[in-house]
C-alpha cells in the first residue's frame, strides 16, 4: 500500500490497473498530496498479493477485498480514482455505498462484462501467460493493450514506455488469475441502475451516477 500523508484531510483511494501496480498513482499524489491523502492498495492478486489466491478471482472478491481495506482504515467517507480494472473495482463500491463516496474518477474503465469479441486476438492471453509467462512476445502484447498504439509511437514518452516496460517484464505467472478476473469478468451496469441490486433504494436517492446512461 502507497499512502501519501496519513492525517486530517480528505482521502482518495486510488485503484490501480491490471499489470500495473500502486506505482501508477506515484505523481497524482506527489501533486496533490497537500490537500487531499491518496492511499493505493494492492489489488487481490497482484504485486506482493500473488500468492493469496490460488485460482481465478471475481471482481466481487476483489471489491470485497477493497471494501474490508477501507474499513480497516475507518474512512466514513472517501472519493475514488480507479484506472482499468481499478474502474470496475471503484465502481462496485459506489454502488455498494453511494452514500460513502464523494467523488468518483474512472481513467480507461468500462462497466461492461468482457465479452470474446471485445477479446478479439488477446483472448489466449491468460493461457499464454501461464503457460510462457511475461515472455518479450507477451509484454509487448501487453503494452499495447495498456497504452496503446499513439502513446507508444509518442517517443517524448519513452521514459514512461521504458519504465512499465521493465516492471512488465518482472512480472510473475501467477497474475494469471487476476487477469482472469479482469477476462472472464460480468458487466457492473446492473449495480448502477435504479431498482436493481441490493442496495437499489439507496442508489436511487442518493447519487447521480446511479441513473441508467450515465455509464458507458
Amino acid at each position: 500500500m502507497n499512502d501519501s500523508a496519513p492525517g486530517d484531510v480528505h482521502p482518495i483511494v486510488c485503484l490501480h490497473s491490471l499489470f500495473l501496480d500502486p506505482r501508477m498513482f506515484d505523481n497524482i499524489a506527489e501533486a496533490g498530496g497537500d490537500q487531499y491523502r491518496f492511499i493505493a492498495p494492492e489489488l487481490l492478486g497482484h504485486a506482493t498479493r500473488l500468492d493469496e489466491v490460488s485460482s481465478t478471482v471475481t471482481m466481487k472478491q476483489v471489491t470485497d477485498d477493497v471494501l474490508n481495506f477501507i474499513d480497516d482504515l475507518g474512512f466514513p467517507r472517501f472519493s475514488l480514482i480507479g484506472a482499468s480494472m481499478g474502474g470496475d473495482v471503484a465502481l462496485r463500491i459506489a454502488a455498494r455505498r453511494p452514500w460513502s463516496v464523494e467523488k468518483l474518477v474512472l481513467l480507461g474503465s468500462s462497466a461492461r462484462g468482457q465479452t470474446q469479441k471485445d477479446l478479439g486476438g488477446f483472448a489466449s492471453l491468460p493461457s499464454r501467460i501461464e503457460q510462457e509467462g511475461f515472455s518479450p512476445e507477451i509484454v509487448d502484447m501487453v503494452m499495447t493493450i495498456m497504452f496503446g498504439a499513439t502513446t507508444l509511437a509518442d517517443h517524448s514518452r519513452r521514459d514512461i514506455h521504458e519504465l512499465w516496460k521493465g516492471q512488465l517484464t518482472e512480472l510473475s505467472p501467477k497474475l494469471v488469475h487476476a487477469v482472469r478476473a479482469v477476462f472472464e469478468r460480468e458487466g457492473a451496469i446492473q449495480h448502477l441502475r435504479p431498482g436493481e441490486g441490493r442496495n437499489a433504494h439507496r442508489v436511487r436517492h442518493r447519487r447521480p451516477w446511479a441513473a441508467p446512461g450515465v455509464v458507458r
